[in-house]
């Protein structure tokens, strides 16, 4: 018995969401522990222990990996460059007609010896003090649907930024800044174990010592001075998205640069005890539905309204182009209410035709006459403001489309006035005096249950339990 509650469905998926987390937790946090160089471990020494100079210089060129001087054009130099100082420069730079005329343009940054040429390409490359990163400052993908007056530009307005995008190809669009970051911490690295994040930049002086290392965090040209942890998260981010959206990945790369490391974890945290939660809660709701044998006491009309506000949060959530973490419970949930419609309703397939082959028992006829009048004095209030609203959103807001404009309306009605459709089920407990015929095993989840405690009919927590134990014995 106690082994099979201990593999039970229910308890391997807690415990491989625990192992996760806690190992995802053990790999951030690995993240801000520098490689430790013992006594008998060849090892490489920072070249920053001898606080060398530097200059910043900056180029442009239409290729990657320019090879000429003629390639590239010169930006900016910072002469000289205190790399340990946060640094923020505007700079304005001359776009070519190829790059307007959706061509590519990159970047190319150095840290260099201040007695070296820096307007001359071949210098600033030649140098063995110099550090190097680049960055495409273009990037291509389909312009987002502007919103507008559906009824209508107001005056004064500019008319073409109210027009919705029709076309669906891929346009060169411009980062509106540009941030790299240098690697400060001074530490010893041992060889054999040198972080991939850092090998993959790491250059040596003549002297044998490593250089700084530089990386693009993307987007004004900013630079700030970085320990090891965030140096080290930010490439292991770039490569696990890299192929993803272009707005998934820049509210990803929000989330770790904008929060703070202890927020994060916690954050991480409370999300997965969330995911438990929602898996238990719809584990123990389709339960309770697979065993219901009859609808007295369920209000039909709120087993309705939850479908259909939780197929238009879904509708609204796949329009917004929401993350997956918040988009897939959103569908499952989905799935799971129009399944309790069939179960209420006892709806069948013959072919393509529905068919309800459920016969109303006394109980059943009396909830659905409860139903009808609490749905009556509920219409009064509901339908009135929901229609309000959704004019005033048509009259005063932006939308993408009529399709946009409809999911929105809909959703701020179950948002703002959802909470008013438990009135029907309240108005039948209230009547039928009992909640008895609730899933109190869903609920359970959020609130605590007297299992001693006797229900209406008489049933207990205990004696329930006691039963199943006979039935499997």
């Amino acid at each position: 018995m106690a082994l099979s509650n201990l593999l039970s469905p229910s308890t391997i998926f807690v415990s491989l969401l625990v192992a996760y987390s806690s190992y995802s937790i053990w790999s951030m946090a690995q993240l801000f522990i520098p490689p430790v160089c013992q006594a008998n471990q060849k090892c490489l020494k920072p070249i920053l222990t001898d606080n060398p100079d530097y200059q910043f210089v900056a180029f442009y060129s239409l290729k990657l990996s320019p090879r000429s001087s003629s390639d590239v054009s010169f930006v900016f130099k910072e002469n000289p460059f205190d790399y340990k100082e946060t640094w923020e420069k505007n700079i304005n730079i001359n776009i070519p007609q190829k790059v307007r005329s959706n061509g590519t343009m990159f970047l190319h940054m150095f840290l260099t010896s201040p007695k070296t040429n820096s307007e001359k390409w071949s210098s600033v490359v030649n140098d063995p003090m110099t550090i190097y990163e680049s960055v495409s400052l273009t990037q291509y993908h389909i312009p987002e649907a502007k919103s507008f007056n559906l009824l209508g530009s107001s005056e004064g307005e500019d008319d073409s930024k109210k027009l919705p995008s029709s076309d669906d190809r891929p346009v060169t669009h411009f980062f509106s800044q540009v941030v790299f970051n240098v690697l400060t911490d001074s530490f010893p690295i041992p060889t054999d174990g040198v972080p991939y994040e850092i090998g993959r930049n790491l250059r040596l002086s003549p002297s044998g010592k490593y250089l700084p290392v530089m990386r693009v965090d993307f987007m004004s040209l900013r630079i700030n001075n970085l320990s090891l942890g965030p140096f080290r998260r930010s490439p292991g981010v770039d490569a696990k998205f890299g192929l993803h959206r272009i707005k998934t990945l820049d509210e990803v790369k929000g989330i770790f640069s904008d929060s703070n490391l202890y927020l994060l974890g916690i954050t991480f945290f409370v999300s997965t005890l969330h995911m438990v939660f929602d898996f238990l809660a719809f584990k123990n709701d389709i339960n309770f539905w697979r065993g219901l044998k009859s609808m007295g006491g369920i209000s039909p009309t709120t087993v309705v309204w939850r479908t259909f506000a939780q197929l238009v949060i879904f509708l609204f959530l796949l329009e917004e182009e929401t993350s997956l973490l918040v988009l897939v419970p959103a569908g499952i949930g989905a799935l799971i209410e129009i399944w309790k419609v069939t179960k209420a309703f006892h709806i069948k397939f013959e072919g393509w035709r529905l068919k309800i082959t459920h016969v109303l028992t006394k109980e059943e006829s009396n909830t659905k006459e409860l139903d009808s009048e609490g749905l009556r004095y509920l219409s009064y209030i509901m339908y009135p403001l929901c229609l309000g609203g959704a004019i005033y959103s048509l009259l005063y807001t932006p939308h993408k489309s009529w399709y946009s404009w409809l999911i929105n309306s809909l959703v701020n009605g179950i948002y703002a006035f959802g909470f008013l459709f438990m009135m029907p089920q309240l108005f039948i407990n209230y009547k039928l005096k009992s909640v008895a015929h609730l899933p109190w095993r869903a609920f359970m989840l959020l609130y605590p249950v007297d299992k001693s405690r006797f229900n209406e009919y008489g049933q207990s927590g205990i004696e329930e339990e006691k039963k199943k134990k006979k039935k499997k014995e």
